[in-house]
């Protein structure tokens, strides 16, 4: 089996979860993955984002409530499913198994928002977005 991960903002109580971009969900699973999970991370704490050439364009940046940016400065942790108390600063154990529940009372999941800004953007690796593309037929037929 193994640990299972997240990427938690502790500021904003907002979590990315690996599986909404295509990609697995055990560390190394998406933190060797190309145009997923990282992309999403990389977008979310990308501060100077559209003043130069390479950068990340959202056609719909407009109506997007999490616009490029939007976690920069703020703390970030990767949270397993094995977590102990001490594991992050300022964080109980109560905090993390919120986090891991099937529905968090105090933590939102914002995966799907930005797994699809970066799909819709061109940006999404294909593996990721064959993964995304398959998940979303499914679900039509389900």
């Amino acid at each position: 089996m193994g640990q299972y991960h997240l990427i938690a903002n502790l500021d904003k109580r907002e979590f990315l979860n690996p599986h909404q971009f295509g990609d697995g969900i055990k560390l190394m699973e998406f933190g060797q993955s190309s145009g997923g999970t990282l992309t999403g991370l990389t977008i979310l704490l990308a501060a100077s984002n559209g003043r130069g050439g390479g950068d990340f364009f959202d056609p719909g940046i407009r109506e997007n409530p999490r616009p490029p940016g939007c976690w920069a400065g703020d703390r970030i942790a990767i949270i397993g499913d094995y977590h102990e108390d001490g594991d992050v600063p300022g964080l109980t154990v109560l905090d993390m198994q919120d986090l891991w529940s099937d529905e968090p009372k105090t933590w939102t999941d914002i995966s799907d928002l930005v797994s699809r800004t970066i799909l819709e953007a061109g940006e999404m690796g294909k593996w990721q977005q064959h993964s995304l593309t398959r998940r979303a037929t499914s679900k039509d037929f389900a």
